[in-house]
């Protein structure tokens, strides 16, 4: 029994160190295998992190991400002529006076909202042909349809930057960004008007090209093609604005050009920009009458009329103009002086005061324009950095056309209302201005003359009306 119990012994520890064996075995093959894997798993995990460190790195060296939130509420004291679900104001409504003796424009109104929140992004590229590359896209939520905000494009281009011989810099831009005469000289109040209607408020897709020297001189010119912000025209068929054809068809691009002269916080710039439109791009012409059946009488028979025929013919109507600008800025220290006068003949796609009419009409169904000239200056101050004060001036007025047109009601067309002949605007603006957060508060001042419309799309002021506007502005920068 006792030689049994050792053999049984004996076994239990040769099948232990065979086990052991077994697991020593085991383990020395680890590193082949799951030793390896863990390794292997840990290694692959770090050269991702380090991986996506990098591509981190190079996203922050070469793309920067920026936006704000805005809030605006405004009160104005009557209705007003506006834009943007009112937040673009532009003067107020002429009197309206109803059967009961009432002005029904006489009516206040409010509004918050924060449509104008915007997000873009700056992008710095590689060199191409000895220059810089970089782009822009920018973007906010102004845009709109019945009841919704939706993402408007405000800027997205692509630039590239080279230095000449001489240390001159050369600048080409491709894409949507500011009209020239918009930017050239901006007052910085908080309204999203941003000064419109006494200075323009556009931007275009366009091919511009700048040139600076070391002496002070900069040339600027551009070729523009009108998409968001674009000039009246007629209704034709159906009641399609020939708006969006005059975009298609026109063929005849914007031109711009700058010239001026920088030194010691001084900035004088004097613009030309000529614009082309195509008013109609088809005609409804007279061919004749028709029988047409309106009932039938007491005995059965049928009873008609007599009907004008029209069918669309194809026309070749243009209307070309030019507009004129001088600038002046000045800038030192936390004080800031700029101003600026416009004489124009094409200037409803700059969201300005404007228009054109017919003056004569042609057998081949063209027809003959002539613009309604208008006039605008304004000059803006402002001092301060952390706390800000600013004041706005401005002064419009309708020159009318050289000739009278042929039919005002009917064949003239002018931006907002055609019965307006001067107007005044005078803003002051004070804000609070921390690194992210921005506190405003704006009084807006208008005064429309009103008149009657005389045949050139001249007016003769007989009334003026004014518009009170208090606004507030809550803007967080990120």
């Amino acid at each position: 029994m006792k030689q049994k119990l050792v053999r049984v012994k004996s076994w239990i520890c040769i099948l232990f160190f065979a086990i052991g064996g077994i697991v020593v075995a085991q383990v020395e093959d680890l590193p082949k295998d799951s030793l390896s894997l863990k390794k292997e798993y840990v290694s692959k995990e770090s050269v991702k992190k380090a991986k996506s460190k990098k591509i981190l790195e190079e996203i922050k060296k070469h793309v920067e991400f920026y936006g704000n939130v805005r809030v605006y509420y405004f009160y104005d004291n009557r209705a007003m002529v506006s834009s943007s679900n009112g937040f673009v104001a532009k003067g107020p409504m002429d009197e309206n006076m109803g059967y009961f003796g009432e002005d029904l424009n006489a009516e206040s109104a409010s509004n918050l909202a924060a449509m104008s929140t915007r997000m873009g992004l700056n992008v710095k590229g590689p060199r191409v042909l000895g220059g810089v590359s970089s782009a822009k896209v920018e973007f906010d939520f102004a845009g709109f349809s019945t009841n919704n905000f939706l993402i408007r494009l405000r800027q997205a281009y692509m630039k590239f930057d080279w230095l000449d011989k001489k240390e001159g810099t050369h600048a080409l831009t491709l894409g949507q960004t500011w009209h020239p005469m918009a930017v050239d000289a901006q007052p910085t109040v908080l309204s999203m008007a941003a000064g419109a209607p006494f200075n323009p408020l556009n931007r275009s897709p366009q091919l511009q090209y700048k040139y600076g020297n070391k002496s002070g001189f900069h040339l600027q010119a551009a070729a523009l093609f009108q998409y968001q912000y674009q000039s009246i025209a007629p209704a034709v068929k159906d009641g399609i604005s020939a708006r969006a054809y005059n975009i298609q068809y026109n063929m005849i691009p914007e031109c711009y050009l700058g010239i001026g002269y920088q030194n010691n916080g001084f900035n004088i710039t004097a613009s030309a920009d000529f614009v082309s439109i195509r008013p109609r791009t088809r005609a409804s012409v007279f061919v004749g009458t028709e029988e047409v059946v309106v009932g039938v009488d007491a005995n059965g028979n049928n009873v008609t009329t007599t009907k004008n025929v029209y069918e669309e013919r194809k026309v070749s109507d243009r209307f070309d103009g030019f507009n004129y600008s001088l600038v002046l800025n000045y800038d030192k220290n936390d004080f800031s002086f700029k101003a600026k006068t416009i004489f124009g003949e094409q200037t409803t796609h700059l969201n300005m005061l404007g228009g054109y009419g017919v003056i004569d009409e042609f057998a081949d169904n063209t027809w003959k324009y002539q613009p309604i000239r208008m006039s605008a200056s304004w000059i803006d101050f402002s001092y301060g950095k952390k706390i800000k004060g600013e004041l706005f001036l401005g002064y419009s007025k309708n020159l009318g056309a050289e000739k009278d047109f042929i039919d005002v009601k009917n064949k003239m067309w002018a931006k907002d209302s055609k019965n307006i002949d001067q107007m005044i605007r005078i803003m002051p603006v004070i804000s609070y201005n921390l690194k992210h957060f921005i506190f405003g508060l704006e009084y807006e001042l208008d005064m429309i003359n009103y008149g009657e419309l005389q045949a050139n799309g001249s007016v003769k002021g007989d009334h003026w009306v004014l518009g009170h506007r208090l606004l507030a502005l809550v803007r967080y920068n990120f």
